[in-house]
Parts: C-alpha cells; sequence; structure tokens
C-alpha cells in the first residue's frame, strides 16, 4: 500500500514539472520575438546588453549581460549571473541563478537553484529545489520536488509537492505544501498560516515563528485504488510493430536524410533538443494565432497535421540517432547499417518510454531532440534553395 502512494505522490510532482516546463511557455510572450545563439558553450559578458528577446540552446550558458526583454535558456548547465528585465525560462540539467530578475522564473532541471532576487514569482520543478539564504523573491514560489529547501525570504506565498520539504526562511504570506515529511528550522518566520500535510507531524521548534494558524492533515490511511493496467501487451506490441515498419520505410526512401539527421542530432545533442522544444511548443500556438483569421483556417489545418505526422516520426527518428551511437560504441564502425541502427534504437526508445514514472518524461526528451533534427534539416534545405518551386 505504502508503494502505491508513494507512485501516486510522484505522479502528482510530475504533474507539476509539466506545467513548469510547458504550460507556463505557452502563457509567456517571449516565443514571438526570441533570437537563437546555437553554439554548444556561451559566455554574455557582463555590461551588454540584449535588447530583444533571447533563446539559447546549447550545453553551457554563463549570462552576466544586462537583458531587457524575456529569457528562454535550455541545455545542460544554465547560469544567470546578470539582470533580467522580463521573465527567466530555463530547462536544464542544472540551474542556478544568482543575479537579478525583475520578472517571472520559471524553471526546471534536476537541480534548480535560486540565490539572487526575483522582483515576480517562481515556478520550479526537479530533483533538488533550492531557494537559498540570500534569496529575495516578490511574490510566490511554487515548487514541485523530491527535495524541496526554502530559505531567505518570499514576498508572497509557499506552495508544492515535495517528498521532503524545508523550510528555513522569511514568507510573508501562507505555505501550503503537501510531502512525505516537512522540517521547520528555528528560523523559520511565517507571517500568514501554515498548511501542510505529511506522513507525521512536524516538530516545530519554540524558536520558530509562525503568525498563523498551524494546520496539520495527515495523509489518508484509506487505502488508495490500484493503479490502472495501462495498454495490454499486445497493444503495445502493435504500437512498436508500428515504429518500426514506418521506421523501414523511412530509411528505404531518404536514406541519406536519414543519415544525416542522425548525424547532426548526435552531435549537437543539447542544440537539438533547444530548438526541438521551441517547435513542440511554438508549432501549435502559431498554428492557432493562423486559425484566428478564416482564411487562415485551411492552413491551421495542414499545419496540425504535419505537426501530428510529425510527432509520431519522432520515435524511428530517435531510434536511427540512438540506435547508430550505440553500435558505433558497440562494432567500432563509423557508419553502422541503417535498418540496424533504427530497429534497435526504435526498440530500445520504446521499452524506455514504458517506465512507470519517467517513461513520459523520456518520451518528451526524444521527441524533442527528433523535433530539433527535423528543424536542422529544414533549415538547411532552405538555405540550399532546395525547397523552392522546382524542387
Amino acid at each position: 500500500m505504502k508503494d502505491v502512494k508513494e507512485v501516486k505522490d510522484l505522479r502528482s510532482k510530475l504533474v507539476i514539472l509539466v506545467i513548469c516546463v510547458i504550460f507556463s511557455l505557452l502563457s509567456s510572450g517571449a516565443l514571438s520575438q526570441t533570437r537563437a545563439y546555437p553554439s554548444e558553450t556561451t559566455y554574455i559578458p557582463p555590461g551588454e546588453v540584449i535588447k530583444e528577446s533571447y533563446f539559447w540552446a546549447g550545453d553551457t550558458i554563463d549570462f552576466n549581460g544586462h537583458a531587457l526583454k524575456d529569457i528562454v535558456l535550455v541545455g545542460k548547465n544554465v547560469r544567470i549571473y546578470g539582470v533580467i528585465e522580463g521573465d527567466v525560462i530555463a530547462f536544464a540539467q542544472k540551474v542556478m541563478i544568482v543575479g537579478e530578475v525583475k520578472g517571472n522564473v520559471r524553471a526546471a532541471g534536476e537541480t534548480v537553484d535560486i540565490e539572487g532576487k526575483v522582483g515576480r514569482s517562481v515556478s520550479l520543478a526537479g530533483k533538488y529545489v533550492e531557494v537559498g539564504k540570500s534569496a529575495n523573491i516578490g511574490w510566490d514560489v511554487i515548487a514541485g520536488a523530491q527535495r524541496l529547501y526554502v530559505d531567505g525570504r518570499v514576498g508572497g506565498d509557499v506552495k508544492g509537492s515535495a517528498s521532503e520539504a524545508i523550510l528555513a526562511g522569511e514568507v510573508d504570506g501562507n505555505v501550503n505544501l503537501k510531502t512525505d515529511e516537512l522540517s521547520v528550522l528555528p528560523t523559520v518566520h511565517i507571517k500568514g498560516n501554515l498548511f501542510y500535510s505529511a506522513e507525521r507531524e512536524a516538530v516545530i521548534p519554540k524558536e520558530a515563528k509562525v503568525d498563523g494558524k498551524v494546520v496539520y492533515k495527515p495523509k489518508s490511511e484509506v487505502p488508495p485504488k490500484p493503479l490502472p493496467a495501462g495498454f495490454p501487451f499486445a497493444v503495445k506490441l502493435l504500437i512498436l510493430l508500428g515504429f518500426l515498419l514506418t521506421g523501414v520505410i523511412m530509411v528505404l526512401l531518404f536514406p541519406r536524410h536519414m543519415r544525416e539527421i542522425s548525424i547532426d542530432m548526435v552531435e549537437r545533442p543539447w542544440a537539438k533538443l533547444g530548438w526541438g522544444f521551441l517547435v513542440l511548443i511554438a508549432t501549435p500556438i502559431g498554428a492557432l494565432l493562423i486559425a484566428l483569421s478564416v482564411i487562415g483556417l485551411p492552413l491551421t489545418f495542414i499545419l496540425f497535421g504535419l505537426y501530428l505526422i510529425a510527432l509520431y516520426l519522432a520515435t524511428p527518428l530517435v531510434g536511427v540517432a540512438l540506435g547508430a551511437k550505440l553500435l558505433q560504441l558497440l562494432k567500432k564502425k563509423m557508419y553502422p547499417n541503417l535498418y540496424a541502427s533504427m530497429a534497435v534504437g526504435t526498440i530500445i526508445f520504446f521499452l524506455l518510454g514504458q517506465i512507470p514514472l519517467i517513461g513520459w518524461f523520456i518520451n518528451l526528451i526524444g521527441i524533442c531532440w527528433a523535433l530539433g533534427g527535423m528543424q536542422g534539416a529544414t533549415t538547411r534545405r532552405i538555405k540550399a534553395g532546395r525547397l523552392g518551386p522546382e524542387a
């Protein structure tokens, strides 16, 4: 019963992750004016002013400059030391914000660390999420994490979900947390109410201050409903066979393009992931905007059709890139057989996508990776002039 409860709690945290990374991006106006800097490592020096909205994808970025509008950063390591006048959206393995953000911060990663000043709210999701001692958040903190640590000063409310939550700073509003274990340190000062649910009641030190009410709600002891079994094995097998058949057709018809795209995906994974994430979000938004005009409806339907096709083709495309890399390592061949690469990679990627709790995230990463590869191939063809009327 405990295992089932843990699964349900983790699912709620994953929902918060989806909201922070995707839905918050939909509500941002940054995508309409972004500029891309696709290099693997980027350093923005102090004093450099970025006048337009800034989109970057790659391996590592150190942002020390001054951004006058919003910035969107996707990569392995994202570090912000400068001043951002607008909002920040960051998606990376490790996100650290030490500078000043005058708008909102929406960040997700394995580790998310806020140590600077944020004028409005922060929405954070990750394995380890920390609002450090030097942090100053103007509005609310909304977080989903395995371990959540809140110190510094929060001008609004603190709310979210975590396996372990630690409160150590000053909160001007209310605290509302769902957690397995809550720790309240002596340095805490909550000017509002403290609402929380946990496995057991937290020990609140005498030195800690809670000006409002403290309301503890034990986690329900009623046995939860069993989790749905999901698709039967036969259905999953048919889906996998469909992906494999599609992959064979793609390799048969477009062998050179499949190899070029897969090589590009392997050589520049973070850049492809960033561009793919942008395509995943911007395409349906653009299609809906076109639909606002009556004459744009046919084009909207075409765009959505192409979008759905691209999402389906992402799995065999990831299979080619993943399988080629694995066979290169195993067989020491520079260019392994495309059919074998596709089959091996597609099966592995499909199985990884079935892992409970994290399978959806693996699928999301794979889709973004593949969409980035498609975007790169399309851009190259446009630059080469092969998409003209005669193409």
